[in-house]
């Protein structure tokens, strides 16, 4: 975890894509597993990124890397800090899931707490900023349809792999997940999702791996279509 870890602690987290920073991939959860820096400022999180993010050499161990493993070839191209909308002469587009954001009770950010409130005027202001001198982003709002059903099988698919690595790295030589780890072993939240995960059978997995390859082509599409 990275996003939330940042927003939860008033810190910088950055969050590249799959197998982009190397790590142990031996664990095979490259499909749900990402590295990248926590710092306290956007220019740190920057340049940890272009040291973190560098390709193995053969002698380092090309093959093991995460991006050889998940995607094949020589592993991912050097890291860059060039912004993409460097030397375009229209407007950036900057795509807003507002659907997503404004999924409370009054559908408008109103919500029903201070909080709610305070977080969603944070919100605000960091799309004002991008509109403004001298950056100039011009906002898209974008929908994404069955987008409860994609998270629903992302959910799925997170459960029943944790479920299973986490399962035979931390209880290995155990006959049975319940002789392995008594229910004060976990916190209740982990507990539970091991045991959905544990609980969710070969159709269903690969139902949700369908529904999963469906939604990343609706996210390819719609973004391409709208925002930079």
């Amino acid at each position: 975890s990275i996003r939330i870890p940042a927003a939860w602690s008033g810190t910088v987290g950055l969050a590249p894509g799959f197998a982009r920073v190397p790590y142990d991939a031996s664990s095979n959860l490259a499909e749900v597993t990402k590295a990248g820096p926590l710092t306290g400022y956007v220019e740190d999180a920057a340049e940890a990124f272009m040291l973190l993010a560098q390709p193995l050499t053969q002698a380092e161990g090309r093959e093991r890397h995460p991006w050889h493993v998940t995607y094949g070839g020589d592993g991912p191209p050097p890291p860059h800090l060039k912004p993409r909308w460097e030397g375009q002469k229209r407007r950036v587009r900057v795509g807003v899931f507002q659907d997503w954001v404004s999924h409370r009770p009054e559908g408008t950010g109103a919500g029903t707490t201070a909080t709610d409130d305070a977080v969603y005027k944070a919100f605000e202001r960091a799309l004002a900023g991008l509109q403004a001198a001298p950056f100039g982003a011009e906002i898209v709002g974008f929908h994404m349809p069955q987008m409860h059903k994609q998270s629903l099988s992302h959910a799925f698919l997170i459960s029943s792999m944790f479920s299973f690595k986490l399962i035979e790295e931390a209880f290995k030589g155990s006959s049975t997940y319940e002789s392995a780890a008594r229910d004060d072993d976990l916190q209740l939240a982990t507990y539970m999702q091991l045991r959905i995960g544990r609980k969710l059978t070969a159709m269903e997995v690969i139902a949700a791996r369908r529904i999963r390859a469906f939604a990343i082509a609706q996210w390819r599409r719609v973004l391409t279509e709208t925002a930079d």
